[in-house]
């Protein structure tokens, strides 16, 4: 499905407020509310869209949150993937791969921290104090390896990667040309929002 700039208006409306109601987005973009409703559940059919997220805030829940640098001699344990308390894992360049380890008990950090030492797995780790508020993020609920795609054109990134950082969100790109197009059009849509 490719999308057009009613599509790119809904989607910035829907991440900055997920829970925007058909007709509030409607009235924002000036298109009947059944239009709206039928192109979310295009984009939303076609993997466009890949959910929606709420983020909270993990102090209130007793839970602690470590960032762990892993760095692989061979592929991704499945074990590692399937273990209920990593939440994200990103694959970075080589054998890289950075993951979000949530936990409410020491206990369950031992365990895992015994389990990497056990697989042979050289990690650095972090502890995170506090997280800033930043934009709505969406995350993959498929974890076995997460590839870089271009914020503008779709393709993959297989090469150098062009990035660069826009209210707050880092964009990726596979060239310079989609790079400066994606500022083109981004600059375009925020005029048109404003009038």
């Amino acid at each position: 499905m490719k999308i057009d700039d009613i599509d790119l208006k809904i989607l910035h409306i829907i991440s900055d407020d997920p829970r925007i109601s058909y007709r509030n987005i409607s009235k924002k973009i000036n298109i009947t509310t059944p239009t709206v409703i039928d192109r979310i559940k295009k984009m939303e059919k076609t993997g466009i869209i890949r959910g929606y997220f709420t983020n909270v805030n993990i102090e209130y829940l007793n839970q602690y949150k470590e960032i762990f640098l892993l760095d692989l001699k061979d592929d991704l344990p499945e074990d590692l993937i399937q273990n209920k308390y990593v939440k994200k894992v990103l694959k970075l360049n080589g054998n890289k791969y950075l993951i979000t380890f949530i936990y409410n008990k020491n206990s369950i950090l031992m365990d895992f921290l015994k389990f990497l030492d056990e697989k042979g797995i050289e990690y650095e780790r972090y502890t995170i104090l506090k997280e800033e508020k930043t934009e709505n993020e969406f995350i993959s609920d498929d974890l076995t390896e997460t590839k870089l795609f271009c914020d503008y054109c779709g393709g993959e990134i297989k090469g150098k990667e062009f990035v660069i950082k826009m209210e707050g969100e880092l964009k990726h790109f596979c060239c310079r040309a989609c790079k400066n197009d994606y500022i083109k059009r981004y600059n375009k849509l925020k005029e048109m929002v404003k009038d």
